[in-house]
């Protein structure tokens, strides 16, 4: 099986896969968890991404329990490395970007994550990054009405709200669905051919059926695993 892992500033992902078939995942905050879903597994190859020194730290920490792990470097991009921009993406970017390619491999694809911001990326069929939007602060937003035992996404939400905490949830809320609606659209006309552009969301409130539902209104794919899914291609490139 193959092993990757992308270490993010809130929690560790990791995926195990055989060849594309994603076996098995973890969401977790301490290394400790990932050890327990690799006890007993063999891993033949092993891919960490992290945008600081905690995949060198994941590294040393897996090699020493015998799993055989590298660390993603800019020269495993193949064909995205032309683009001028992509030295500007952190590396969970870059891996959604091939895991979009491998959704779409005939379409120009708009990316949307959604993690403590929100990031939107383009990238032609040819895997030549265009650019894209962040939109920030975005879980900021909801810590603070948390204070007020806002549910995040983790239920619907009224969009008619009767008092004052209620109709922050819905403006919050609806206006950041609105939001991410407008972003796609405007970097959709950046094609020739918008209608073939594809759209992609991912990261962690994805995981949520809420937002699941209400994304699929106007994305086309909700896929919560598509960083593991990128990291997984990029593993594969780099060893044929």
């Amino acid at each position: 099986m193959q092993l990757v892992v992308d270490c993010g500033s809130q929690e560790i992902k990791a995926g195990l896969f055989a060849e594309d078939r994603l076996v098995h995942s973890l969401n977790g905050k301490r290394p400790e968890q990932l050890l327990e879903l690799l006890k007993d597994k063999k891993i033949e190859r092993g891919l960490i991404a992290s945008s600081d020194s905690t995949s060198q730290e994941m590294a040393a920490l897996l090699s020493t329990q015998g799993f055989p792990c590298r660390i993603l470097e800019a020269k495993d991009f193949g064909k995205l490395a032309t683009s001028e921009t992509l030295p500007l993406l952190q590396p969970a970017r870059i891996a959604n970007i091939y895991g979009a390619l491998s959704h779409f491999p005939s379409n120009d694809c708009v990316i949307v994550d959604l993690g403590t911001s929100i990031r939107f990326d383009y990238v032609t069929k040819q895997g030549v990054y265009q650019g894209g939007a962040v939109f920030p602060h975005f879980e900021a937003i909801f810590r603070e009405l948390e204070k007020t035992d806002f549910p995040g996404f983790g239920e619907s939400i009224d969009s008619l709200g009767k008092d004052k905490l209620s109709q922050a949830k819905s403006g919050c809320y609806f206006g950041i669905l609105g939001a991410i609606e407008r972003i796609v659209a405007e970097l959709r006309l950046s094609s020739d051919a918008p209608s073939n552009v594809m759209s992609i969301a991912t990261g962690g409130a994805t995981r949520f059926p809420a937002i699941q539902k209400d994304l699929q209104d106007f994305i086309d794919i909700v896929d919560p695993q598509l960083t593991l899914i990128g990291l997984n291609q990029i593993l594969k490139e780099v060893n044929k």
